[in-house]
């Protein structure tokens, strides 16, 4: 029986374990309103699919008996030639994936052009649909759907359901050489993909889905047979810039008018005598009648700290009712797709290949832009939108960026598992951001390893806690033995003495911190042009510069005694007072403080790994250094 309850309670420690003092807060279905999603029938519409073989076909049948019968014609007014095309086949399939485990996940998300969503295509959403959805329970892997050109190779290895064999005329490169025009008995006139389209629609009840079909009326003016600038039935070329506000990088002016009064002045040129008012108002009474009023402005400039900047690397999605498609935002945040017709819906999927962040909960989160036919400019300020964009630039450099040489966090292709990011609207506070590779072992990755607790903070800390919490992952990849060994004594073994737990709690924590700073310093300093800024201001409005102001008894376990190690600043000296840690150690590197972590498994073996792994003048202060803070 003692075994038992030193089993329980050690597993209960295992489980408890996060960085950042955060609990290990697993979806309880038994504690959440668990709804089926057909109680949020009212927010969606199901689209009968007009792609059908068989509905196209009856279709095509049915436009070749009207140009037989003369009751569709050439637009010249002739009449038309045969339809060469004699029977429909499929080129796209609408495929839902099932995938049982974290591997066939990972799997079907290695081909970075093969675009998926977590909820079904064919459907019409309203925006209470996203919100209300049901939640997945604790240890369900989300469904999948996409649509793709039927020769496509799929993923093998992935459970799979092909849901509809489709034929999309306008995705038939056959068909676009043949420009000859139809007119119908509306004098309606189209190309046979318009013409075909429109009877399928018409079929299924679905006249000017996705802006497709539609025909122009005889006699039309070009810019009366246009939607939004794009002539119906021609192609256009989806594009767009995306940028986000990041109240840490540059400045921005505005200009406000404001009314401050009125002035008046002579409605003629009949003279009178001047007026003086304030504000150089000064102006002409006329001598005979009343004078006439306009308004005096005033404008005034404000200058607020942060900007817009380039979205980088983020996934752009193109999608209708019944196809999808994807791109990636470049070093401008612009995106570009091939021309085509109808109208789309952009949409930014805040998800790569290597990382997935979810919108609090296990679903993907999204930015559901609008559907139209023309380029999409977005800028991205506040709420979600703006909190996912900036955990996604913290993930993208991490995984992306120019990272000093440090090793990647766990990556999808060699664990076979996407890096899941739940993004949470709540400030942490004292509970924290949290990462844990125990939590992912135990739930099979399922569950969200990252929890990113820093809603309503600024950019910088959003950024910079992103990038805390995949240094501890990418610390189990650098050396996985002893990091598990710096977990357990820290975190898991209850009977371990209080002096271990706070040395291994410190090399975990002051590793992580020192990658945050670094990674801060470079966007925010260095590639922003800005050499005044440090990392980071409290919402008190206190700067910690760079965690040089943070005293000894402030802060045990989250220390700068990494930072300290590459700065040659020392922060007793400069402040004057022994309430600073003394920092008589320069010129590190963190790829070096990196390397040394090999073998590490405590905070005095990182210390000895780094004098014996490398000659620095300064290392004689190692050991000062290090005992700053107290066991």
């Amino acid at each position: 029986m003692n075994i038992i309850k030193l089993f329980t309670f050690c597993l209960v420690f295992l489980l408890l374990y996060s960085c950042e003092k955060d609990e290990l807060d697993f979806i309880d279905p038994s504690a959440e309103e668990i709804q089926n999603e057909e109680n949020f029938s009212n927010f969606r519409r199901k689209v009968e699919n007009p792609y059908t073989i068989s509905n196209m076909q009856t279709a095509l049948d049915s436009i070749t008996k009207r140009v037989k019968g003369g009751k569709l014609q050439s637009a010249a007014g002739k009449k038309a030639a045969a339809l060469k095309t004699k029977s429909i086949s499929p080129n796209m399939l609408y495929i839902q994936f099932t995938p049982k485990t974290l591997e066939q996940e990972g799997l079907l998300k290695q081909d970075s052009t093969l675009a998926l969503i977590d909820y079904p295509l064919g459907y019409e959403y309203q925006e209470a649909w996203f919100k209300n959805r049901a939640k997945l329970k604790e240890g369900e892997i989300p469904t999948y759907y996409t649509s793709v050109a039927i020769d496509r190779k799929l993923p093998k290895g992935v459970p799979h359901k092909v849901l509809a064999e489709m034929y999309l005329p306008q995705e038939d490169k056959s068909l676009e050489g043949r420009r000859s025009l139809y007119r119908n008995s509306n004098n309606e006139i189209g190309d046979l993909v318009d013409v075909l389209l429109n009877q399928a629609f018409k079929q299924t009840g679905n006249e000017g889905l996705d802006g497709l079909g539609i025909l122009k009326k005889e006699g039309e003016t070009q810019s009366e047979s246009k939607l939004l600038g794009v002539g119906i039935g021609s192609k256009w070329h989806p594009e767009g810039t995306l940028r986000i506000w990041d109240d840490h990088i540059g400045s921005t002016t505005k200009t406000t008018k404001i009314l401050i009064g009125y002035e008046t002045y002579p409605c003629g040129n009949r003279g009178g005598t001047l007026y003086g008012g304030d504000d150089n108002t000064a102006g002409l009474i006329p001598l005979d009648g009343e004078p006439c009023t306009r308004p005096i402005w005033k404008y005034k400039e404000t200058k607020t700290q942060g900007s817009y900047v380039p979205l980088e690397g983020a996934q752009v999605l193109l999608r209708d009712t019944f196809t999808i498609g994807n791109e990636i935002t470049n070093s401008d945040g612009y995106f570009s797709f091939d021309r085509l017709r109808g109208k789309k819906r952009y949409i930014i999927q805040w998800e790569r290949y290597e990382y997935s962040i979810r919108n609090g909960s296990l679903f993907q989160a999204e930015t559901r832009g609008p559907k139209r036919n023309s380029r999409w400019d977005h800028d991205i300020k506040g709420g979600d939108d703006e909190y996912h964009g900036m955990i996604h630039l913290g993930a993208y450099d991490y995984y992306y960026g120019n990272r000093f040489g440090l090793t990647s966090p766990p990556t999808n292709f060699f664990t076979g598992r996407q890096m899941k990011i739940a993004a949470r609207e709540i400030n942490g506070g004292s509970t924290g951001s949290s990462y844990s590779h125990i939590k992912n072992d135990l739930s099979l990755g399922i569950a969200a390893q990252i929890h990113i607790k820093a809603w309503s903070r600024s950019s910088d800390r959003i950024y910079g806690t992103t990038v805390h919490e995949l240094a501890h992952a990418a610390h189990s990849i650098v050396d996985r033995g002893s990091y598990d060994n710096i977990v357990r004594d820290a975190y898991i073994i209850p009977w371990q003495g209080g002096a271990v737990k706070n040395n291994n709690r410190r090399l975990l924590e002051t590793w992580a911190k020192t990658v945050e700073i670094i990674f801060a310093l470079k966007r925010y300093r260095d590639d922003a042009g800005n050499p005044a800024y440090a990392y980071f201001t409290q919402d008190n409005g206190f700067n910690l510069n760079n965690y040089q102001r943070v005293r000894i008894t402030d802060e045990n376990h989250y220390t700068s005694g990494g930072y300290d190690m590459i700065d040659d600043f020392n922060q007793r000296a400069e402040y004057s007072s022994s309430s600073y840690p003394i920092d008589r150690v320069e010129n590190y590197t963190l790829k070096q403080l990196e390397d040394a972590l090999v073998g590490a498994k405590s905070w005095h073996q990182w210390r000895d790994n780094i004098k014996s792994k490398y000659s620095n003048s300064t290392e004689i202060h190692l050991d000062e250094l290090f005992n700053n803070w107290p066991n």
